[in-house]
């Protein structure tokens, strides 16, 4: 069945990058098979197969599908604080790689993601974009994806994210209230003692 999508379904309609680009949230990629469990995908074929992915920018969750109908999810990508994206070429075989230039492979990969249940990948999670121009817009929205991760779990101050100022106003705002309700209470200023000359 091959699904239509619209190229603005494919965006953000409130994210944007630091170039005031919207950020893609959806898309076709090529996913290497076998990267859940790299034991068992070493005692078989590991083909590149085409999926259709959705970002959740906000949660960190990269959802692939078999096709843009999005019916049955076939896999899902847990992005952590210590997930890295990685733009290494690699040796590819086969149909995709006999006679491909790196520049045109597109490929990137993360690494210390979780699975759908939440178990951390032993290898990364290998993905190639159809073009240049998707790849960068993939790794913008993921980077942007990664930095709200990371300051949910760090609780940093989340003034120093580059894009889209309401929706990381949002998070400073809820980043705070967790703050201030593990906080101690408020000092009274008219009991301090003055100790400076």
């Amino acid at each position: 069945m091959n699904i239509v999508v619209e190229h603005d379904e494919c965006f953000s309609r409130t994210l944007k990058d630091e170039f005031g680009r919207p950020l893609r949230t959806r898309g076709e990629m090529l996913k290497k098979g076998g990267s859940r469990n790299v034991r068992a995908s070493l005692s078989g074929r590991r083909n590149w197969q085409e999926r259709y992915f959705s970002l959740d920018i906000d949660r960190g969750e990269l959802r692939y599908f078999e096709d843009a109908s999005m019916g049955a999810q076939k896999g899902l990508v847990q992005l952590t604080a210590e997930t890295q994206i990685q733009r290494s070429a690699p040796n590819l075989k086969g149909k995709h790689g006999r006679g491909v230039e790196e520049q045109e492979l597109h490929y990137f990969e993360l690494t210390a993601c979780k699975d759908d249940r939440g178990v951390l990948r032993e290898g990364p999670f290998q993905v190639r974009a159809r073009s240049a121009q998707e790849l960068e817009e993939w790794q913008a929205s993921i980077d942007f994806s990664l930095q709200l991760v990371r300051a949910a779990a760090n609780q940093v101050a989340v003034d120093d994210l580059k894009p889209n100022a309401p929706l990381v106003a949002e998070l400073a705002e809820t980043l705070k209230r967790r703050s201030d309700s593990l906080a101690p209470p408020p000092c009274d200023s008219s009991k301090m003692i003055d100790t400076l000359p």
